[in-house]
């Protein structure tokens, strides 16, 4: 071909490569809509009171029925973002359980596209990007938070979103992007605690590894920096005045006791089990309302992962590597600076996700690139290639689908307890059948939630509600309980709640 043919078909192509890359982005997102969205009102089976606490604060604060605050408490301290998003979704679908999800599952396809993005700020080929995006698109890990309706849903998306355009802006020396990274930043601390931790500590290391872009772009970051910060007021505000917010809840601080020799090993114990193989690719945690017991990435991931640390610089620069190295360091900090009965905690660690799945999507690249040199002369070129391929992409499809069952076979039982299956039906129980009574007592319900759990289910409801089976001791009663031995002598049994096992999650008296 001739320089001016070449010229003329360089455009062409290159468009019908920028399509290409479209189109399949495009593919890998319609696919991790589709594992997000089905059968979100089922799996997980029941609504946990975590999910709409976020909401029943925002919507009382709109209300006035509460003052405004950053924390929203109903025995679980949320941050507001989430419950923003879920007061919207519930208006338009009118409160249904995908309603309370949806915005979480939507955030994970959104998580999907900014892994992408940010991998090609990273390693600009297109074929990191494409990589990157379809890992996260089926990653267990953020599956399993992007269909629960709770306050780390937002937080990658933010947080890779923030830093994608911090990146941009430094490179391109645009103040706007620097200042749409910071904003970015700055909302997703209304998020989840540790996005705040995760979002400072990770710019610092971009902005210390691009030392000399950071230098060029002083005035952007201040500016950027300066937006961030307003944005932040209400919650600086809210931590001078309520710090007793950032430790309330299951979460202890590993050093709460003090800086001693068992504090300083409990911290190593837990930082080094958050690179464990096992917990990593093949367990999880051990807490099923994380996730099912699969791991939070695939077995096909680790070498993929060893080899994206180990790529070569022309496709994985020093810069850029030493930001991922710094980013593997500081990814245990969630789950080992707060202490979860000794085990590791994949959510407070949840920014490790995008880390490992762009250094795989890089891995991926890199065995390819090796491939096709090696195979550069072979005869036989073609069919090892296909060959490989197929075989590459039969184990993706075996354990992807392993996960699928796992997880939407499997996980609603093994998770019924823990998700509170049952609540909706006793509460639907009471309502139907509290005609004629003053008062409803309850024993069957946990304790830590009472609250957000009456004020979600029996709001509007003007009977009298007790936690206790001592109030419906005097007539006319209605009790729901978890034992008949719970009855008050004289009363009698109208009715009965299943667990998803078949057993009897509560029944139902009245006195007399």
């Amino acid at each position: 071909m001739t320089v001016a043919r070449a010229a003329v078909y360089a455009p062409r192509e290159r468009s019908i490569t920028i399509g290409l890359t479209n189109a399949t982005l495009a593919l890998v997102l319609i696919v991790g809509a589709a594992v997000r969205l089905w059968s979100l009102d089922s799996v997980p089976p029941e609504l946990h009171p975590d999910e709409y606490a976020g909401w029943l604060g925002v919507t009382d604060m709109l209300n006035g029925h509460n003052p405004p605050s950053v924390f929203l408490n109903y025995a679980v301290v949320y941050l507001p973002l989430y419950g923003v998003f879920e007061a919207v979704s519930v208006w338009l679908l009118d409160g249904t359980i995908a309603s309370f999800r949806l915005p979480a599952a939507l955030l994970g396809v959104a998580t999907a596209l900014a892994t992408g993005l940010f991998a090609y700020r990273l390693v600009p080929r297109r074929a990191v990007l494409l990589v990157a995006a379809g890992i996260m698109a089926i990653l267990p890990w953020d599956v399993s938070v992007s269909r629960i309706g709770w306050e780390p849903a937002p937080m990658l998306p933010f947080l890779l979103f923030g830093l994608y355009f911090l990146h941009r802006g430094l490179f391109a020396r645009s103040e706007r992007d620097l200042s749409i990274g910071f904003a970015l930043l700055a909302i997703g601390a209304y998020s989840y605690r540790a996005e705040s931790f995760y979002a400072v500590t990770l710019v610092v290391a971009l902005l210390a590894v691009e030392f000399e872009r950071t230098r060029a772009n002083a005035r952007g970051l201040a500016n950027g920096f300066a937006i961030g910060l307003l944005i932040l007021i209400p919650l600086i505000y809210s931590v001078i005045t309520q710090p007793h917010s950032l430790t309330s809840g299951p979460a202890q601080g590993t050093f709460d006791p003090g800086v001693n020799s068992g504090s300083l090993r409990e911290f190593g114990s837990l930082y080094v089990a958050h690179f464990a193989p096992a917990a990593l690719f093949l367990v999880g945690d051990g807490n099923l309302q994380h996730g099912p017991a699969t791991g939070v990435l695939y077995p096909w991931m680790a070498p993929f992962i060893v080899a994206g640390f180990l790529a070569p610089l022309r496709l994985f620069a020093l810069r850029p590597r030493i930001f991922a190295l710094v980013w593997l360091a500081l990814y245990p900090l969630g789950g080992s600076l707060t202490d979860d009965d000794g085990h590791q905690h994949f959510i407070r660690t949840l920014a490790g996700a995008p880390l490992f799945t762009v250094v795989a999507a890089i891995g991926v690249v890199a065995c390819w690139q090796w491939l096709a040199s090696l195979l550069a002369r072979s005869r036989f070129r073609t069919s090892i290639v296909a060959a490989t391929i197929t075989l590459f992409g039969a184990v993706v499809a075996v354990e992807f689908a392993q996960f699928c069952d796992t997880y939407f076979v499997r996980y609603p039982i093994a998770s019924a307890k823990i998700f509170h299956y049952g609540d909706r039906q006793i509460f639907d129980f009471v309502k139907a059948n509290d005609a004629g009574y003053d008062r409803v007592c309850f024993t069957v319900l946990d304790a830590w939630n009472y609250s957000a759990l009456i004020r979600f289910y029996m709001r509007d409801q003007p009977i009298s509600l007790s936690e206790t089976a001592d109030a419906c001791k005097v007539p006319p009663s209605l009790l729901a309980v978890q034992s008949p031995r719970e009855a008050p002598i004289g009363s009698h049994l109208i009715g009965t709640v299943q667990n998803r096992d078949g057993t009897i999650r509560a029944y139902f008296y009245t006195f007399p």
